[in-house]
C-alpha cells in the first residue's frame, strides 16, 4: 500500500511540475489547461497557441534527488 500511496503523490507532484513549466507559455499566447474530464478519460495537459493544439500526458518514472 505504501509503494502505491508514494507513486501517487509522486505522479502529481510530476503533473504539477510539468503543469508549472507549461504556465509560462502563456506568455507567448498559449491558452493552458490542467486535468481536463471526460466519459472515462482525462488529459493531463491541453495546450492551444500560435502552433497548434496540444494535448500532453505527464508520466513521472523518477524524482531528482534534493
Amino acid at each position: 500500500m505504501r509503494l502505491r500511496f508514494h507513486a501517487l503523490h509522486q505522479g502529481i507532484e510530476g503533473e504539477r511540475a510539468v503543469g508549472q513549466f507549461l504556465e509560462r507559455l502563456r506568455e507567448d499566447g498559449y491558452h493552458v489547461f490542467h486535468d481536463l474530464t471526460g466519459d472515462g478519460f482525462n488529459i493531463d495537459h491541453f495546450l492551444i497557441g500560435p502552433t497548434g493544439i496540444f494535448t500532453l500526458e505527464t508520466r513521472t518514472w523518477s524524482k531528482p534527488v534534493k
